[in-house]
C-alpha cells in the first residue's frame, strides 16, 4: 500500500509539474507572444495605409501626366498642320516664280 501511495505520489507531483509549464507557457503567450503580434498588426496596418496614399498620388500624377501629354500631343499636332500650310505657301511661291533660263 505504501508503494501505491509513493506511485501516487509521483504521478501528482508530474500532473504539478505538466500544470505549472502550462501555465508558464500560457503567460508566456499572453506576456510576450500577443504584444508582438499586435505591434506587428500595428505596423502592418500603417505600411497598408502607406501603401494606399502611395497609390492614390500614383494614380493623381499618372493622371495629370496623361493631361499634359494630350496638351503636347495637341500642340504637335497643331504645329504639324502649321507646317504643312508653310509647306504649300513655299510650293505655291516657288510655282509662281519665273522660271530662270539655264546658263549653258
Amino acid at each position: 500500500m505504501e508503494i501505491l501511495k509513493e506511485y501516487a505520489g509521483v504521478i501528482t507531483a508530474w500532473v504539478t509539474v505538466a500544470a505549472a509549464l502550462g501555465a508558464l507557457g500560457l503567460w508566456a503567450i499572453n506576456a510576450q507572444v500577443t504584444p508582438e503580434i499586435n505591434r506587428l498588426e500595428a505596423r502592418i496596418d500603417v505600411h497598408e495605409t502607406l501603401l494606399r496614399r502611395i497609390d492614390r498620388k500614383l494614380d493623381a500624377s499618372i493622371a495629370d501626366q496623361k493631361e499634359r501629354f494630350e496638351l503636347i500631343d495637341k500642340r504637335f499636332e497643331r504645329i504639324d498642320g502649321e507646317l504643312k500650310v508653310i509647306r504649300n505657301d513655299i510650293k505655291t511661291i516657288l510655282l509662281r516664280l519665273p522660271k530662270t533660263a539655264e546658263a549653258g
